[in-house]
């Protein structure tokens, strides 16, 4: 707002000045005054050096072409504390909208059961349980939701996700969206567990979330998090893989 106070001092001050030229002009009407008499040579004389008068000459000595152009003056200036307000406006609400978004981010990721023998098919049952939290400062609407696992040695360049969620439910500030109670078990390839035993391979847990708050302004949350271990399960998620698995906006 400091910016504009200069220019307010201004629109104040031209106020006054074009309501001065208005008072003068209603009350002092120069039309009025009528020569009733025939014009003289003296008069002739004045209106020929009238005539060769430039254009600011008579605009200063004409009050209404004054009026005019203080008017004209005015106008532009308040036209131009108007735009600039407008974008103080708009900014100012950004900023808001900002602040008060929603904001869900992965907080938990544990997965467990790497060290369970194989069943008679040859696949080992984990499992993985996960939350994410809404650090934000209003509720999140979820419409979509995905989690993941890819055990590879290096991850590809873009993550595929598969079977993604579709959801429609509303977290609360401090609220939470995951698993809930026991996970269901995943089945994976009993030669995949060698290798992540071995050291071979990794897991890493990889996923999005997908949400609105109350402006209904879309934000995503995309996330990738290699797992680390002690015996049969983790004891932390470390933030890994390319720049293409993570968003937040």
């Amino acid at each position: 707002m400091g910016r504009f106070f200069y220019p307010i001092v201004f629109l104040i001050a031209a106020s006054g000045f074009i309501l001065g030229g208005s008072f003068e002009a209603t009350y002092f009407p120069h039309s009025h005054l009528v020569n009733q008499s025939r014009p003289t040579e003296s008069d002739c004389k004045c209106d020929g050096e009238k005539k060769n008068e430039s254009v600011w000459e008579r605009t200063t000595s004409d009050p209404i072409a004054l009026y005019t152009l203080a008017l004209t003056v005015f106008t532009g200036v308040l036209a131009w504390a108007t735009i600039g307000l407008l974008r103080e406006t708009r900014n100012t609400v950004n900023i808001l909208s900002e602040t008060e978004r929603p904001h869900m981010l992965i907080s938990e990721i544990k997965v467990k059961g790497i060290t369970s023998p194989p069943d008679i098919d040859g696949m080992v049952s984990i499992y993985i349980d996960y939350r994410t939290v809404n650090y934000g400062r209003s509720p999140a609407f979820l419409t979509d939701a995905c989690v993941n696992y890819e055990i590879v040695s290096i991850l590809p360049a873009n993550p595929q996700y598969v079977s993604p969620i579709a959801t429609r439910f509303i977290i609360a500030v401090g609220g939470w969206y995951g698993s809930v109670g026991k996970p269901a078990a995943t089945r994976i390839d009993a030669d995949k567990i060698r290798k992540v035993l071995m050291g071979e391979s990794e897991i890493y847990i990889i996923g999005y979330i997908f949400y609105t708050g109350s402006s209904s302004r879309p934000h995503k949350s995309r996330f990738c998090y290699r797992m680390i271990f002690d015996g049969d399960a983790s004891v932390r998620f470390d933030p890994d893989g390319p720049d293409s698995y993570w968003e937040n906006t």
